[in-house]
């Protein structure tokens, strides 16, 4: 089984900039973007989050630190409460953390910052425990300052 940690790691990285659009999170407007964004992240996020959802349905902590996370999602300290509050549920549910693998793409993984033209990235840390790609790509006059890629066997 694969560390809950690195699962909810991987979990937030992936619900983080969706959140906000997600239910309950998001408001009138976030449902009408939300409703044209064609993205496989997207879909991914939906499905993730609905299962994460349900699965602790009632658990306030999680929710509180979801809905944090959806009102600030560049904020750093919120995605690691969120995270922390995720691996802590995932290590009492080891067959739920299979599953939710299995959503991220199975235990090959993959960790991937893609920006388009003139983009700025500051500051992004990719940590990896196992075997994985970790990846950067950025389009024409991207911007990229602070990038920490770690990865341990």
């Amino acid at each position: 089984m694969s560390d809950p940690v690195t699962v909810a790691i991987s979990a937030v990285s992936i619900l983080q900039p969706f959140l906000p659009y997600l239910e309950p999170f998001r408001t009138a407007l976030q449902k009408k973007i939300a409703d044209v964004i064609v993205d496989a992240g997207w879909e991914q996020a939906n499905t993730l989050w609905a299962k994460i959802a349900v699965r602790f349905k009632g658990d306030l902590a999680l929710h509180d630190a979801a809905e944090a996370v959806a009102a600030l999602p560049n904020n750093a300290g919120l995605q690691k409460a969120l995270t922390e509050v995720l691996a802590y549920r995932l290590k009492d549910n080891p067959d739920f953390a299979e599953e939710l693998i299995k959503l991220l793409g199975g235990e090959e993984r993959l960790q991937e910052i893609v920006v388009g033209k003139e983009a700025i990235v500051i500051d992004i840390r990719q940590t990896m425990t196992g075997e994985g790609i970790q990846r950067i790509e950025a389009g024409d006059k991207a911007w990229i300052s602070g990038v920490t890629q770690e990865q341990t066997h």
